[in-house]
C-alpha cells in the first residue's frame, strides 16, 4: 500500500466594494478587497460594458445609462481562484437649461 502527500493550496477571497449608484460621465471608484491566507494574487474585472482591467483598484467610467454587473476574478500564484460580482445602476446625467 502506498500514500501520497496531496497539498491543498489556499483558496483567495475575492470581493469589492463601489457605489451602487451614479451618473452617466462620473467615474466609478473600486475598492478590491481580497484576500488569501498566505501567497499573492491577480485580478481580472469585468464592468459589463465590453471593457475589463488587471489593476488592483480600477476606476471605470460609463457612457450610457443602464445596470451594469461587475466581475472580479481573483487569481492565486497557484492558480487557486475565487470570483465576486457586483451591481452598478447607471443615471442620465441631468441636463442643465438656463433661460
Amino acid at each position: 500500500l502506498q500514500s501520497k502527500s496531496v497539498v491543498v493550496h489556499p483558496r483567495p477571497n475575492a470581493t469589492f466594494s463601489n457605489n451602487a449608484s451614479l451618473c452617466t460621465g462620473s467615474v466609478l471608484n473600486l475598492t478590491n478587497e481580497s484576500s488569501i491566507e498566505s501567497g499573492s494574487l491577480t485580478y481580472n474585472w469585468h464592468f459589463g460594458n465590453g471593457t475589463n482591467a488587471s489593476l488592483q483598484n480600477p476606476n471605470v467610467t460609463y457612457s450610457q445609462p443602464g445596470t451594469y454587473t461587475i466581475v472580479l476574478t481573483a487569481t492565486s500564484h497557484q492558480n487557486c481562484v475565487s470570483t465576486s460580482t457586483g451591481i452598478v445602476t447607471v443615471n442620465s446625467a441631468p441636463i442643465v437649461a438656463f433661460e
